[in-house]
């Protein structure tokens, strides 16, 4: 039987330093035109997925509006991590190399 393990990362496993957020919110910004940090909002334990749309639902946004561009969005997210993060911006956390390989011996 196989196992599946899920991680929040960022700040969990590791720290961006703040630049995934960044990426995220510069994404918002060339996809739904929306300066997304101005808006009062905690992003900590949730997926990308639910804090678009409620973050988008804080600025306005329908559902469907925020569907609608959600490939999109996901394209130039990407883009925008590899603009904002890399190996020489990200912290692993102490003994998560240790965990995951526990994890993967099984």
């Amino acid at each position: 039987m196989k196992r599946l393990v899920l991680f929040d990362i960022d700040g969990t496993l590791l720290t961006t330093h703040g630049r995934a957020v960044r990426a995220l919110l510069a994404a918002y910004g060339h996809v739904y035109g929306l300066d997304a940090s101005a808006l009062d909002y905690r992003m900590d334990g949730k997926t990308e997925l639910q804090i678009t749309h409620e973050l988008m639902a804080l600025a306005g946004l329908t559902c469907e509006q925020v569907a609608a561009r959600l490939p999109e969005f996901w394209r130039r997210y990407a883009k925008e991590l590899e603009r904002h993060v890399s190996s020489d911006t990200t912290t692993v956390h102490p003994g998560v190399p240790e965990v995951v390989r526990a994890i993967q011996a099984g």
